[in-house]
């Protein structure tokens, strides 16, 4: 066998053998162009959801008890202001809050020469009995119907007031007849503090269960439940405030309550039980900005 032979039959058996391409030159593929990749769009998502109008009427106060929502309205039955005596209906009603037929509790026609609710507090309501103030303190069943007689009780709360619940209680703040506890079991009002001890222009009435708290004079005001004894938180040109409680979980104990303060163009933080100063919060870019609202939930405060 010749030594040419012998060379062509190696290199036959090699390319059996070997993959394919070895040894070659190999041409490289070509980088993979890049896309162009759009910038993360960082807006808020648009609002697709649309509200659901549970009452069209003119609300004067509302209150929610679970599964329901009692309101206070006045519809206008002749406000013309070239009429001397104008005429309207005070008008307290229910819904359900998942929307429901709306039943009217309670519809009374008032006359006189401005047209304004003969109602003149908010609505409050237990689930039993929904209570408002006109004239006198009142309350209704929430079964009840136009032209049923509402409960009243003694004590002169003929006033713009603003009404709390806590247990079987129910305080009402008024703005020139004082401050009075009502209990709802008897159903009866007892006078705690007069108009001089609350002070001028009370309002933003609100309880933590432990005091109850009130503006008057630029200051927030808080009165202790236990013994009804008042006092005053020292700053000045409050404007709004909430306050948050710990939860007890080991007994006995007592919750840390704290009051949130808008003062001016700051919001600070104090100790309800003492009333001393904790922390300041938030401070606003400008010196005219105010606190119209405010909230805590969980370990949120929202303004």
């Amino acid at each position: 066998m010749s030594r040419w032979f012998k060379a062509v039959l190696l290199l036959v058996i090699l390319s059996l053998l070997l993959p394919p391409n070895v040894g070659l030159a190999q041409e490289q593929p070509a980088a993979p162009q890049q896309e162009d990749v759009p910038a993360a769009d960082l807006s808020p998502a648009a609002v697709t959801d649309t509200p659901e109008t549970l009452v069209t009427d003119p609300m004067g106060s509302y209150t929610i008890v679970s599964p329901k929502i009692f309101w206070q309205s006045l519809v206008q039955a002749n406000c013309d202001p070239d009429e001397n005596v104008k005429t309207w209906d005070d008008v307290i009603r229910r819904i359900a809050v998942q929307g429901s037929p709306i039943r009217t509790l309670y519809s009374e026609e008032s006359q006189g020469s401005q047209c304004g609710p003969g109602v003149s507090s908010n609505v409050l309501s237990d689930g039993n009995y929904v209570y408002f103030v006109k004239g006198t303190f009142q309350r209704l069943p929430v079964t009840a119907n136009p032209g049923d007689a509402a409960e009243s009780t003694a004590g002169d709360m003929n006033d713009y007031a603003e009404m709390v619940q806590y247990g079987s209680f129910i305080y009402v703040l008024t703005e020139t007849k004082g401050l009075w506890r009502v209990d709802k079991s008897a159903f009866t009002a007892t006078q705690l503090r007069s108009a001089a001890q609350v002070g001028a222009n009370p309002h933003q009435f609100q309880t933590d269960g432990e005091f109850l708290f009130w503006i008057t004079g630029g200051r927030l005001r808080q009165m202790r439940l236990s013994n009804n004894a008042i006092a005053d938180f020292a700053p000045t040109g409050v404007t709004n405030y909430t306050f948050s409680s710990d939860l007890c979980f080991i007994q006995p104990c007592s919750p840390d309550s704290r009051v949130y303060m808008g003062v001016a163009n700051r919001i600070d933080r104090y100790k309800a039980v003492d009333r001393t100063f904790d922390q300041m919060i938030f401070t606003a870019a400008s010196a005219n900005d105010r606190f119209d609202e405010m909230v805590v939930s969980g370990s949120n405060l929202f303004f």
